[in-house]
């Protein structure tokens, strides 16, 4: 028959003895992400937040951080805050500084942070402290085709439908989920004269068409 638990067992899982680092570790399955966070950890426990702020060795630093945040949460999220300060300087650097560092990459020194606090039973405002991340500017630079790059896809083009993709998204430079249109979403442009329209006259000819792109958005 299966053992039944008991309060010896209830005692020795929620022992007060056990450092804040302990149920840290107990909290990450995973050996690989368990060095990866403990490294990030150290590295924000350690080597950016200063010595006025915590004292110590990594087990130190991490008792004192989870000591703060369960007596005055408030505190800790002035210290979150002042590490979000710290983190965005550096992502406003030209990005050839060598402390440059990559505003998508900034959630990646609170996650350990937020471990460490969630295993040690301690919840802060982690609202307030993601809203001031650095703005991620994920629009890559980049150009327009030249003519001869045109001819080049052209030529590997199988069909009609490659061949009209091709030339509508280098002459309106739009993206690649604006291709998701159907018939209706093209209207006929008809020359009266002097004049274009998109109304058929007596006389008129298709002098173009106009392509409506993301339907239904502004």
């Amino acid at each position: 028959m299966m053992r039944k638990l008991t309060q010896m067992d209830i005692a020795v899982d929620c022992d007060a003895g056990r450092s804040a680092m302990d149920l840290f570790r107990l909290g990450i399955k995973s050996g690989e992400t368990r060095k990866c966070y403990g490294r990030k950890l150290r590295q924000v426990l350690c080597h950016i937040i200063g010595d006025d702020v915590l004292q110590g060795d990594l087990d130190e630093r991490a008792e004192q951080l989870v000591s703060i945040a369960r007596e005055n949460p408030g505190s800790a999220v002035n210290i979150m805050l002042g590490l979000s300060g710290l983190l965005r300087e550096r992502a406003g650097l030209p990005k050839t500084h060598p402390e440059y560092l990559n505003p998508s990459s900034m959630p990646n020194f609170f996650k350990p942070v937020k471990k460490l606090l969630k295993m040690n039973g301690v919840t802060i405002n982690w609202g307030v402290v993601e809203s001031t991340y650095a703005e991620v500017y994920n629009v890559a630079e980049s150009r327009g085709w030249s003519r001869e790059e045109i001819r080049g896809m052209l030529r590997f083009a199988t069909g009609a439908v490659d061949r009209a993709a091709v030339l509508i998204a280098a002459s309106s430079a739009i993206r690649a989920g604006a291709f998701g249109i159907r018939w209706k979403d093209i209207r006929h442009v008809y020359k009266n004269g002097d004049d274009l329209s998109f109304e058929k006259g007596e006389g008129s000819e298709v002098a173009c068409a106009m392509l409506t792109v993301y339907p239904g958005t502004r």
